[in-house]
């Protein structure tokens, strides 16, 4: 008896390597050869003023070179090597200022990047002085008891989370160190909902809040009452890294959000 063979699946069309390669650089040909009727070449204008700054461009007027008439706004966008350039000049500033403040007694206490301004020329403004206070040195036998209900939470140093009155320039050095990592991860680095969360971020990031890390923690009026993790390791560096790759920013970014105020 003569067998009967089983169907025969159907054949799955086979695409090959050299064909998807074609496709590819057909793509990459008609991309290159494609005109964009809305963005011209920008050796067509020349810029009339700058007229914005952020970390990651500049904002020109330009004006069409064969038109009185015609004017655009052109945007150069920073590659990595001149963004980092930018993060530098804006924390040289950005700390010369602080440093000016501080000099003269003075906390502004709400330090976020919200409040950090550039103008057209590339001058740093500090802004929003409407949480700052004066402040002196604790004198001995004294303490100051200032209000802890500062700083917006995002930015908030481990010290005010933990009740801290007796606070000075270190709660503004712990916001820079926020600021200075926002600017090269494009996104505020700790986003706690509540002061409890935000903590056990700051663990996470930076090592658990003991003793052994910042003496006299334990004295803190809230250290016992709010749920602290333990056994985290600090890791700003590891997380960092890969974001900032100047190694003396990576280390500046370190000493600024340390737990123990007296190390910032």
């Amino acid at each position: 008896m003569q067998g009967v063979s089983a169907p025969r699946e159907p054949t799955q069309p086979v695409i090959s390597t050299s064909s998807t390669i074609l496709n590819m650089r057909e793509k990459e040909k008609y991309i290159e050869d494609f005109e964009f009727p809305f963005c011209d070449e920008s050796s067509k204008y020349e810029k009339v003023a700058k007229i914005g700054q952020g970390t990651f461009g500049e904002v020109f007027k330009a004006r069409a070179r064969n038109s009185n008439k015609k004017f655009v706004a052109m945007k150069k966008v920073l590659m990595d090597n001149e963004k980092e350039g930018e993060i530098k000049k804006v924390m040289q500033q950005l700390l010369n200022g602080l440093y000016y403040i501080h000099s003269n007694k003075i906390l502004h206490r709400d330090m976020k990047a919200a409040n950090v301004l550039i103008t057209k020329n590339g001058i740093l403004k500090l802004a929003d002085f409407g949480l700052a206070r004066a402040f002196s040195v604790a004198k001995s036998g004294q303490v100051n008891k200032y209000t802890n209900r500062v700083v917006t939470l995002w930015y908030r140093p481990p010290e005010l989370l933990l009740g801290d009155r007796n606070y000075g320039p270190p709660v503004d050095m712990w916001g820079a160190g926020c600021i200075m990592a926002e600017m090269w991860t494009r996104s505020p680095i700790m986003q706690g909902p509540t002061e409890q969360q935000q903590l056990i971020l700051i663990s996470q990031l930076c090592g658990s809040c003991t003793p052994d890390v910042w003496p006299g923690v334990e004295n803190l009026d809230l250290y016992n009452k709010m749920e602290l993790p333990k056994g985290q390791k600090r890791k700003v560096k590891e997380r960092l890294k890969p974001y900032v790759k100047d190694p003396y920013g990576c280390d500046l970014l370190d000493k600024l959000l340390q737990l123990d105020p007296a190390k910032r």
